[in-house]
C-alpha cells in the first residue's frame, strides 16, 4: 500500500536557481533596451532637466516662467537628471542605465518580499523579466523603476524593524511619485501599535517633506505640484462613457495588460486573495499595489503608460502567487516523478527557453519609431537650431522633438503649455500664434482641419515627413487618414520664413 503524500510545502529558491532569474532579468533589459525607443514622455522631462541644469529653471522653454514643471509629475526625477547632467551625464544614456539597475535590484527584493518560495519567485521573476508592457516600460526612461525600488525597500525595511531607513525611502518615493503618499500612510498606519517606530518612521519623512514643501513654496508659491493644480482631467466636460471607458482602460492596464494575459487572470486574482491572508509583507505590497491601481482610476491626474510599471510588478507577484496555490491544491494529485521533474527543470531549462523566445520575438518586432522618426525629426530640429536658434514650433507630442529643439516649444495638447485651453480649437491656436514650424500627426483628428483649411494651407507648407512606416509623400490623401494615435508626422513651415534647409 503507498504511503500517504506529504502535505503541501514549497522549497526554497536554490541559488543558482536565483541567478539564473536575475540573469534573465538582465538579459530581457537589456534586449529591451536595444530593440524599444525611449518614450516620447520620458524627454519632456529631459528637456527640464536640462533646462533646469543650464540655470533657466525648471522649464520646458527657456524664459518662459508661466509653466515650471507643468508637463511632468515627477519633480524628484527631473531634478536628479538635472545634478546628472550638471556632472557631464547624458540623461537620455542615464535613463536607461538606471531602469536596468532598478529593475535588476527590484527583482531580488521580489525574492525577500516571496520569501524565497522557488515556484512563486521562478514565476514572478520570469513574468517580470520577459512581459512586454513591463518591459517597454523599464526601456522608456521613466521614473517609474526607481520608484518602485524605493517602494519595495521602503516596505521591506519597515517590516524587518529598520523604520528609520523604511521612512527615508519612502519619503524619496514620494519624490519621485505622489502614489508614494499612499505607501507612506500605509506604513504609518502598520507603526501604530508602537510609538518608537511611529517615531523612527516619521523623523525622516517629515524632514524631507518639510524641505520639500518650503522648496515649492519658494518656486511655485504653492505646496500643490502644478501638474495637479488643473482641473480633473478624468471625465471633465465629457459625458459619462468617456470617464468610464478611460477607467476600464486602466483597469485593464494593471490587471490584464495584454490579450495573451486573459487566461492567466484566475490565476492573478486567486494570488491577490492568497496575498492578501498571509498578514505580512506581502499582503501590504499586496494591499499598496491595489490602491495605487485605484487611485488612476479615481485621481485627477491623467495615468500614462510609464505609470503602470508598479502595478505590472504586483501583476508579476500574483501570478506566482496564484500558481503557487494552484500547485498546492493539485499536489496530492501529482506523481513523486512529475514533482520532481518541475523541483529541478522549471527554471534551469524553462527560464533560458522562454528568454530565448522573448529575444527572438523582440528581434522580429524591432520597433521602428527610433531609426524613422527620433533620428531624423532630432537631425532636423537641430539643423533648424543651427541657422534659426529662436524659431517656435506648434506639436501635439513634444516630447523627442523638444530635446532636439533650440527655440520654443508650444504643446498644442496642452500639457507643457498651459495657454492652450485659452484657445478654441487648434486652427485659432495656429491663427494667432502664428509660428515659424508646426508637426502634425498624420491621422484624420490633427492634419484634416489643416488640410481643409485653404487660409492655413496658404501660410504653411509641408517640408518633411517622418514615419515609422516608411511613408514619404508630403500631401497624403485626406479621405485615407487613420483615426487614432499614429507613428506618422508632417513638418510643416511657414512659407514666409526661410531656413534654407529646403523640402
Amino acid at each position: 500500500m503507498n504511503a500517504a503524500r506529504e502535505p503541501f510545502s514549497p522549497l526554497r529558491i536554490e541559488r543558482h536557481e536565483l541567478w539564473i532569474l536575475l540573469a534573465i532579468v538582465l538579459v530581457a533589459r537589456v534586449v529591451a533596451c536595444s530593440v524599444l525607443p525611449l518614450s516620447d514622455e520620458a524627454f519632456i522631462t529631459f528637456r527640464y532637466a536640462r533646462n533646469w541644469a543650464g540655470g533657466f529653471g525648471p522649464v520646458f522653454n527657456p524664459g518662459e516662467h508661466a509653466d515650471l514643471l507643468a508637463g511632468t509629475t515627477s519633480l524628484g526625477f527631473a531634478g536628479l537628471l538635472a545634478i546628472g547632467m550638471r556632472a557631464g551625464l547624458d540623461p537620455t544614456a542615464a535613463a536607461t542605465l538606471l531602469g536596468i539597475v532598478c529593475d535588476l535590484a527590484s527583482a531580488w527584493l521580489l525574492i525577500e518580499i516571496l520569501d524565497r518560495r522557488r515556484i512563486a519567485c521562478g514565476v514572478a521573476l520570469l513574468a517580470f523579466a520577459l512581459l512586454p508592457p513591463l518591459a517597454a516600460i523599464s526601456a522608456g526612461g521613466f521614473e517609474s523603476p526607481l520608484f518602485t525600488l524605493l517602494f519595495l525597500g521602503a516596505l521591506l525595511s519597515t517590516q524587518r524593524g529598520r523604520w528609520q531607513l523604511g521612512g527615508l525611502l519612502g519619503a524619496f518615493a514620494t519624490l519621485l511619485r505622489p502614489e508614494g503618499l499612499l505607501l507612506l500612510a500605509l506604513l504609518a498606519g502598520s507603526a501604530l501599535r508602537q510609538r518608537a517606530d511611529l517615531r523612527r518612521f516619521s523623523l525622516p519623512v517629515l524632514a524631507i517633506g518639510v524641505l520639500a514643501l518650503v522648496w515649492m513654496l519658494a518656486v511655485f508659491g504653492s505646496v500643490v505640484p502644478p501638474p495637479f493644480q488643473g482641473p480633473p482631467t478624468l471625465g471633465l466636460g465629457a459625458s459619462w462613457p468617456v470617464p468610464l471607458a478611460r477607467a476600464a482602460r486602466t483597469l485593464q492596464e494593471a490587471f490584464c495588460p495584454a490579450l495573451y494575459c486573459l487566461p492567466l487572470l484566475p490565476l492573478v486574482l486567486l494570488g491577490i486573495g492568497a496575498s492578501l491572508r498571509k498578514r505580512d509583507v506581502l499582503a501590504l505590497f499586496t494591499l499598496a499595489a491595489l490602491l495605487v491601481s485605484a487611485s488612476f482610476v479615481t485621481g485627477r491626474v491623467r495615468a500614462g503608460e510609464g505609470w503602470f510599471h508598479l502595478a505590472l510588478c504586483a501583476w508579476c507577484v500574483w501570478l506566482g502567487q496564484g500558481l503557487e496555490r494552484l500547485v498546492a491544491s493539485l499536489h496530492a494529485r501529482l506523481s513523486e516523478d512529475a514533482c520532481e521533474l518541475m523541483r529541478q527543470r522549471a527554471i534551469r531549462v524553462g527560464g533560458p527557453l522562454l528568454l530565448v523566445v522573448f529575444v527572438a520575438v523582440a528581434a522580429a518586432r524591432r520597433d521602428q519609431v527610433r531609426e524613422r522618426i527620433y533620428a531624423p525629426l532630432q537631425a532636423r530640429a537641430r539643423a533648424i537650431g543651427r541657422v534659426q536658434p529662436h524659431a517656435r514650433i506648434l506639436a501635439s507630442q513634444v516630447g523627442a522633438l523638444g530635446w532636439a529643439w533650440k527655440g520654443s516649444v508650444y504643446d498644442s495638447s496642452g500639457r507643457t503649455w498651459r495657454e492652450a485651453a485659452f484657445f478654441e480649437n487648434e486652427r485659432r491656436m495656429i491663427r494667432e500664434c502664428q509660428p515659424e514650424y508646426l508637426l502634425v500627426a498624420v491621422n484624420r483628428e490633427e492634419l484634416e482641419p489643416l488640410g481643409s483649411d485653404r487660409e492655413l494651407r496658404a501660410i504653411y507648407t509641408a517640408v518633411a515627413r517622418f514615419s515609422a512606416g516608411g511613408a514619404t509623400e508630403l500631401e497624403p490623401d485626406l479621405d485615407l487618414l487613420p483615426q487614432g494615435e499614429v507613428q506618422d508626422f508632417l513638418l510643416f513651415r511657414r512659407r514666409d520664413f526661410a531656413d534654407g534647409l529646403g523640402p
